[in-house]
């Protein structure tokens, strides 16, 4: 019988339960092609394990090459880190970041 590895012997987490802005993002008027990014970002965010080719081809199908997906991956993935390094870390904007012109 073979040996699970590490990872896959984790538990894996429920998914969040959807805030405001989240449920008006799955309600928002999007085009296709921000609708598959979208939905990308959530799997990559809630059930990166999951992530195979047909989310890619998926990504392909909007017109997306191999090079725009590991863009979008990366920044998806930057920000999934930076954001969890935040909250595990009790990190706080400090007031400058709030008064920045974004």
């Amino acid at each position: 019988m073979p040996q699970p590895d590490h990872i896959s012997a984790l538990p894996v987490p429920e998914p969040p339960s959807l805030d405001p802005d989240i449920q008006a993002v799955r309600v928002a008027k999007l085009s296709p092609r921000q609708r598959a990014m979208l939905d990308f970002a959530w799997k990559l965010t809630v059930t990166p394990h999951q992530i195979e080719e047909p989310d890619r081809a998926a990504l392909r199908a909007i017109g997306l090459d191999d090079a725009e997906i590991f863009d979008l991956a990366d920044v998806f993935a930057f920000f999934n880190l930076s954001n969890r390094m935040a909250f595990a870390l009790d990190m706080m904007p400090n007031p400058e970041y709030h008064r920045l012109d974004r």
